[in-house]
C-alpha cells in the first residue's frame, strides 16, 4: 500500500466497467462537496497503471471543477471481486455504526492527511461486526486502504467501522481531521445518494449477492450479530406476529427465533450448499412452498425483515423487485424493518 498526497488526476484511468451511476443533481452536489471541503477521502487506484479502483464520480467531479491533483492510495493487484466488494461495501463503510474516537487529536493537523497509530482509536462496542470483519479481510490482503473523518475533539464521523478494524489488526489509520465549523455541512452532504452501483459491463448476474452474504451468529466470532435485529427487530415484533426474513442469507436469525418461538420464516433466493459456493436450489424452492403454504393457510404477515440486502443488489431495477415483493408480503397494517 502507498499513500500519495497529491497524484495528478489527469493521469487516473477509470476501470474498464465503471461500477456507479449518478444523476445530474447528485453530480452537482458531489462538485459543491469538493469545492466546500477539498478531497477528505482519496481515490484508490489499482497497481502502477493507475487504474480507479473506487472513486470514478468524485474523479470525474474533480476534472468538472478544474482540480489537478488529490489524494490517493494505491494498493496491488485487486482482483475483480475484490473490486466489488470495494463498492458493494462502500455504503457501509461510510456509515458509523459505533461511536469511535480518536484519542490526542490535538497532535493531528488541521485540515490534513496524518496516519495515527491504532493505539490511539478508542471505542467501547462493536456494533457492525460483520462488516468490520469484511473490512478486516481487505485490510490482510491489501494494506490500510481506507481512511476517516474526525472533528476537532477526534470523534469520527466518517468510516468508523473502518477505524475498528485497523484497531482490531493493530494498523495504523489514515486520519482527515475537520474543523468543527465545517462539520455539519460536511455531515449534509455526505447524506446525499451519489449514484446506484451498475455492474452490467461485467455481465454480474444478481445471484452473485450470496458472495457478500454475513456470517451471522457463526464463524467462531461472538459479536457477529446483527445490529438490526439485536436493536429494533426483537425489540418491534411479538411471538403472535407472523413474519418473513427477506434476503436472509444463511437464515441464522430466522432459525434461532423460529426456536424461541417466533413465527419467522425465511426467504434466501441465493441459499448456499453448506461449505460451498453454490446455490442449493432445493432449499430454495422449499422456502418458496412453505411461504406459500402459510400465506393460503394464514394469510399475509404482520412484518418483513430485510437486513443487509440493499447495499447488495446490482441494479435499480432488482431494487424494485425485492422491494415490490416485500410490499406484496406483508398486510396493509404492516411493520417493514430494514437496513441498507
Amino acid at each position: 500500500m502507498e499513500f500519495i498526497r497529491a497524484i495528478e488526476i489527469g493521469k487516473l484511468k477509470p476501470a474498464d466497467y465503471n461500477p456507479r451511476k449518478i444523476n445530474e443533481k447528485a453530480f452537482k452536489l458531489l462538485q459543491e462537496s469538493l469545492k466546500m471541503f477539498g478531497v477528505l477521502k482519496p481515490v484508490i487506484v489499482n497497481g502502477s497503471k493507475n487504474i480507479l479502483t473506487a472513486g470514478h464520480q468524485r474523479t470525474k467531479a474533480m476534472k468538472a471543477i478544474g482540480l489537478k491533483t488529490c489524494p490517493a492510495i494505491r494498493i496491488k493487484d485487486v482482483s475483480i471481486q475484490d473490486e466489488i466488494r470495494f463498492n458493494l461495501f462502500h455504503n457501509s463503510i461510510e456509515t458509523n455504526k459505533t461511536n469511535v474516537i480518536i484519542k490526542d487529536p490535538q497532535n493531528i493537523e488541521l485540515e490534513n492527511f496524518t496516519f495515527v497509530d491504532c493505539m490511539h482509536v478508542n471505542f467501547k462496542e462493536n456494533k457492525n461486526a460483520a462488516v468490520v470483519k469484511e473490512i478486516s479481510r481487505l485490510i490482510s490482503k491489501y494494506g490500510e486502504w481506507g481512511s476517516v473523518v474526525i472533528d476537532e475533539e477526534g470523534n469520527i464521523i466518517q468510516n468508523s467501522d473502518y477505524a475498528i478494524a485497523c484497531k482490531l489488526l493493530n494498523k495504523r489509520v489514515l486520519v482527515y481531521k475537520l474543523s468543527n465549523d465545517k462539520v455539519k455541512a460536511f455531515l449534509g452532504y455526505m447524506s446525499v445518494d451519489y449514484g446506484e452501483y451498475n455492474y452490467e459491463a461485467l455481465g454480474i448476474k444478481t445471484y452473485n449477492q450470496h458472495n457478500c452474504q454475513m456470517n451471522r451468529l457463526r464463524g467462531g466470532i461472538k459479536d457477529n450479530k446483527s445490529s438490526l435485529y439485536e436493536g429494533y427487530v426483537l425489540k418491534n415484533i411479538s411471538k403472535d406476529e407472523r413474519g418473513v426474513d427477506f434476503g436472509a442469507g444463511q437464515c441464522d436469525y430466522a432459525y434461532k427465533l423460529s426456536k424461541l418461538g417466533y413465527k419467522l420464516l425465511p426467504y434466501e433466493p441465493h441459499f448456499k450448499f453448506k461449505g460451498q459456493e453454490a446455490i442449493d436450489i432445493r432449499e430454495v424452492v422449499k422456502m418458496i412452498l412453505k411461504l406459500e403454504m402459510d400465506i393460503k393457510q394464514n394469510g399475509l404477515y404482520d412484518y418483513v425483515v430485510l437486513d443487509s440486502v440493499i447495499n447488495s443488489i446490482t441494479s435499480n431495477n432488482f431494487e424494485k423487485y425485492v422491494l415490490t415483493t416485500c410490499n406484496a408480503f406483508i398486510k396493509r397494517e404492516w411493520k417493514f424493518i430494514y437496513r441498507n
